[in-house]
């Protein structure tokens, strides 16, 4: 498509950006989309509706090439154009909810969950609960409230997205696997691995054979499906799943996106727990590079990033390059995110295990503990918190309470036995760190049971991936 086209076909080029954005071919979409904005404000004037209808296409196209800013920058203008020109409720609702998608992106969660629900409100009332735009829009809500740790209120939005849409569109329908992508990564999120392993398995299916081989939702559904594999125990299949995800996005989407930085990272963390520690820190140090560039440095998921990469530095036996990075993600962490988000968590834990393994075991301790008070200000009960009982468990093994030590472990033990399964490598860790902490006791016949169960289970114990 020229990117010079003329005032009459304005309409004609913005429908050629649409259907890029429908194939995935972003560059392409941002390209028709401007030459259509040029076109229509030369046609119809800077401020008409016809170019804040091209704005809201052009921003979708930003947002979905990565350039998060002026996607936010032209929604806005959309809807400032749209609000004084007297659009109808579909437009204004369409500005809104575009703005409130790309501040998602940005990591703005309350400007954005502002704005989705005005836009919810607006599609609401005009088509009813069952419409299409309000599962659109619930679904956007329910990536926001993830993002804040709102886990109960994320699967309310994506399980009514969900119906709406089988119910409308029929259950092969690629925005159906949209929405089972987003609730069965939920589900990962809460442990539930056997339904999250259900949902993702059906929507990978239904994008492989609904869209084109190249087209970035295949590189997302097997990126969900992937994570969850590495999860499971499963790394090599993990790793040749991520790395089939990475060529897809890269190819589709080019190498300094953002989303390509979480395909880095996601194949980085299942290198990780494989031990490829080099290969795993250069993915990791190129994810971080994308997202300072790609989502500015305060960005949540550049503290992810930092976080990680710190990870495989401790890995690699560096702590003093891993303690300032560690630090860095959880000041960000601290400032961006409400103060009872799991990944807060995640990043004091990972702190007080350095601190730990350096023999800093009061610092750890407090560390371990604002995790764990963190978690139990916010009612969790699933692997997150195993992963901090279990490190407070061996923390207070070390200092020689064994009490509390096995206090912890067994918190942790009865969380990944309900959340993963009682063959998990990770509750046959726990149960040989309990029998550790019995034979130390002089509780012999007790160690000696739990051996039993570790040596009946049929993946052999690994390091534990908690933490």
């Amino acid at each position: 498509m020229p990117a010079n086209a003329t005032n009459g076909d304005w309409r004609r080029v913005l429908q050629a950006a649409r259907i890029a954005i429908g194939r995935g071919e972003y560059a392409d979409a941002v390209a028709t989309g401007r030459a259509a904005l040029e076109a229509a404000e030369d046609a119809a004037g800077h401020d008409s509706l016809e170019v804040a209808r091209c704005l809201a296409t052009f921003g979708e196209a930003l947002r979905l090439h990565g350039a998060y800013d002026d996607s936010r920058s032209a929604c806005l203008r959309a809807l400032e154009i749209h609000q004084q020109r007297g659009a109808d409720h579909d437009d204004v609702a369409e500005s809104l909810h575009g703005a409130g998608m790309a501040e998602s992106a940005l990591g703005l969660n309350e400007q954005a969950e502002a704005h989705v629900r005005r836009a919810l409100a607006l599609w609401s009332r005009a088509h009813g609960d069952d419409d299409l735009q309000v599962a659109r829009a619930s679904e956007t809500l329910g990536v926001i409230l993830e993002n804040r740790g709102d886990f109960a209120g994320a699967g309310t939005c994506y399980g009514r997205a969900l119906a709406v849409r089988e119910a409308r569109l029929g259950g092969t329908h690629v925005l159906v696997a949209r929405s089972l992508g987003n609730l069965g990564s939920l589900h990962v999120a809460c442990g539930n691995y056997s339904q999250a392993e259900s949902l993702l398995r059906r929507c990978l299916a239904i994008v492989e054979s609904e869209l084109e081989p190249g087209h970035p939702a295949i590189a997302t559904a097997l990126k969900r499906l992937a994570s969850l594999h590495d999860l499971q125990g499963k790394h090599a299949l993990a790793v040749e799943m991520h790395e089939r995800a990475l060529g897809i996005a890269e190819r589709a989407l080019g190498p300094d996106h953002g989303d390509v930085a979480t395909h880095l990272n996601n194949l980085a963390e299942a290198l990780r727990k494989q031990n490829k520690l080099e290969r795993a820190l250069e993915l990791h140090e190129r994810a971080l590079s994308v997202r300072r560039r790609a989502l500015g440095p305060q960005h949540p998921l550049t503290a992810q990033s930092l976080n990680n990469t710190a990870c495989v530095l401790d890995c690699l036996g560096r702590p003093a390059r891993a303690i300032p990075l560690y630090e860095e993600a959880l000041a960000i962490k601290k400032r961006m995110l409400p103060p009872t988000h799991p990944s807060i968590a995640t990043t004091l834990g990972n702190l007080a295990l350095l601190h730990q393994a350096l023999g800093a075991y009061r610092e750890a301790e407090m560390l371990h503990l604002e995790a764990m008070a963190l978690h139990e200000r916010a009612g969790r009960a699933d692997t997150t918190v195993s992963t901090c009982a279990y490190n407070l468990g061996h923390l207070y093994k070390s200092l020689g309470n064994l009490a509390l030590a096995e206090e912890f472990l067994k918190r942790a033990l009865a969380i990944d036995e309900a959340k993963r399964g009682r063959d998990h490598p990770d509750v046959a860790s726990t149960l040989s760190s309990l029998a550790s902490i019995y034979a130390a006791a002089g509780r012999q016949a007790e160690a000696a049971e739990l051996q039993r169960r570790v040596a009946g289970i049929t993946t052999a114990p690994a390091p534990h991936s908690h933490g």
